[in-house]
Order: C-alpha cells, then sequence, then structure tokens
C-alpha cells in the first residue's frame, strides 16, 4: 500500500465517487441495435417494426428472394411493387442480381411504394444517441432519398445516389416514451433502390 496526504486523498475519494455515478448512468443505458436485433418472429418484433408506406409488413421469408441467409419482411407485392425490409445473416456479403450486402447489415427497398423502414418505438423516457450508416449496395445505385425520422419529422436526410457511398449519421435528442425513431428509404422509380443500413439507439 502506498501513502498519499489528506488532499490527495480527498481528490481521490472525489473523484472514484464520479466514476461510480458516472458507471451507475452508464448501466442504466439501454442499447438498441437495428441489424442485431432483427428477427422474423412477429412485426412488430419487440420494440422494433418493419413497415413500408406506413403500413406493416406481414410476409416473412428466411431466403428473400431465394437468397440463402437473406431473411426479410415482404409486403406480398411483386415488382414494381414488391417492398422489403431484411438483415444479411450469412457473416459474409451477399450478392444477387445488382446487389451486395454486407454482413451485419440491413437492407431497405422500397421499390414503388412510397417508402420502407425499420422503426423504434421508445419504451421509456430519455435521451437518445442514434448513430449509424446508410450504405448503397445496388451497383447502379439510383438517385433516392434516406432519412431518420422522429415520430414523423425528418430529422436527417441524405441523397443516395452511388454505390458504396456512405452516409453517417450521429443525432442526440430527447424522447418520450412512445416516440418513435424510424430510418426510412424512399422510391424514386423502382429499380436499384437498395440501401444497407446500420443503426444503433443508445438509451439513458
Amino acid at each position: 500500500m502506498f501513502r498519499i496526504s489528506n488532499w490527495r486523498a480527498g481528490l481521490a475519494c472525489a473523484a472514484m465517487a464520479a466514476g461510480l455515478l458516472g458507471g451507475a448512468e452508464s448501466a442504466s443505458a439501454q442499447t438498441f441495435d437495428a441489424f442485431k436485433e432483427f428477427k422474423l418472429k412477429d412485426n412488430p418484433n419487440g420494440d422494433w417494426s418493419y413497415l413500408f408506406a406506413g403500413q406493416l409488413l406481414t410476409t416473412k421469408l428466411k431466403a428473400c428472394g431465394g437468397v440463402t441467409k437473406f431473411q426479410c419482411w415482404w409486403n406480398d407485392g411483386q415488382e414494381p411493387d414488391s417492398s422489403v425490409v431484411g438483415a444479411n445473416k450469412s457473416g459474409t456479403t451477399l450478392s444477387f442480381e445488382t446487389i451486395n450486402l454486407p454482413p451485419k447489415h440491413l437492407l431497405l427497398d422500397p421499390e414503388s411504394n412510397a417508402d420502407v423502414s425499420a422503426q423504434w418505438t421508445a419504451p421509456s423516457a430519455g435521451s437518445v444517441e442514434v448513430t449509424g450508416n446508410f450504405l448503397g449496395v445496388d451497383t447502379n445505385e439510383a438517385s433516392h432519398s434516406v432519412a431518420i425520422l422522429h415520430n414523423g419529422t425528418a430529422l436527417k436526410t441524405f441523397t443516395m445516389s452511388a454505390y458504396q457511398q456512405e452516409s453517417k449519421f450521429h443525432l442526440a435528442f430527447q424522447v418520450a416514451a412512445g416516440d418513435t425513431i424510424s430510418f426510412a428509404s424512399y422510391t424514386n422509380g423502382w429499380t436499384n433502390l437498395s440501401t444497407g443500413l446500420q443503426a444503433t439507439i443508445k438509451l439513458n
């Protein structure tokens, strides 16, 4: 053991108390990950919902479009009205049609419907930190808008227009219990709109 003077001991105690308080605050935080929590069991799935044009996607596919390990929620529509929110569960890049979807990414594709989204509903009030990115995953990526919305109001909007374009976001704001945060992709025509998504929400 080593000795420290009384004033240093006081400083050390104060620092320890601050650290404990910071640790308690951190311990109370909840983290929600759009990819890790993507499941096919139900929609809504816990705090997450998968929608097209404001409606819940209804059909779950373990091999979406016949692609093994590409799981998705689908609207039962046929081209050009086939909308999906899917996830690459393969652990490696999935390549199909003109799409290269990296692992640990969701895929948003509205085709000709107004939009598709992965939507989170706040289980309690608090401050949120929203981080992630949209990614152009179609080798012929067509120009279209994507956005992060709070209760339907856009907080951040990007135009996706190139393959491998990465649009990162980092937002912080307050939510009430029942508020929604949506990660949406909008139509512009119907072809080559597939967009990758990674999103994490930290709630304090």
